[in-house]
């Protein structure tokens, strides 16, 4: 995978990681006992993100230079890809839970109109993430973090 290509997946990511953390703050403000792992989840995401700043700055300049194609560039692509396909998930089962708004909409509300449907949105939103699916979560975006921060290293070489 050329260079480019490369910094197109990783800002991809970015963006996913970036409302992944948008999303895990509202339902950690929101849920009164969130489990503490969340903020973890959180902070491991912000690092994901920087990880992959770094991805983009490195691979950006490899472009302009028109050097960068190494046999390291399909391992990084495929583990930004698998990393993509994980959020994903993980904000469709947001979505799912109420967390996250749907496709049509931009950002979720709470119906203001109906004390009724004020209560689905809160009782829905109350446990959506059970603390395993978290430790999960966490493990998960933890590895791909030492994934892309090792090839990021081994390219520096």
């Amino acid at each position: 995978m050329d260079p480019l290509s490369l910094c197109a997946s990783a800002i991809t990511l970015i963006g996913l990681a970036t409302k992944t953390v948008k999303v895990l703050n509202e339902y950690n403000m929101a849920v009164k006992g969130a489990p503490a792992e969340v903020e973890m989840l959180i902070e491991e995401l912000k690092l994901l993100t920087r990880i992959l700043g770094d991805i983009e700055k490195a691979y950006t300049s490899k472009a302009t230079e028109g050097t960068g194609a190494h046999e390291n560039n399909e391992t990084l692509a495929n583990t930004i890809s698998a990393c993509q396909k994980y959020l994903l998930e993980t904000l469709r089962m947001l979505e799912e839970s109420g967390m996250v708004p749907s496709a049509a909409s931009d950002r979720a509300t709470i119906p203001a109109k109906e004390p009724k449907n004020r209560f689905k949105y809160f009782k829905r939103m109350m446990y959506p993430l059970k603390r395993e699916e978290i430790q999960r979560s966490l493990a998960v975006v933890r590895d791909y973090k030492a994934s892309l921060a090792l090839a990021l290293s081994a390219e520096d070489r």
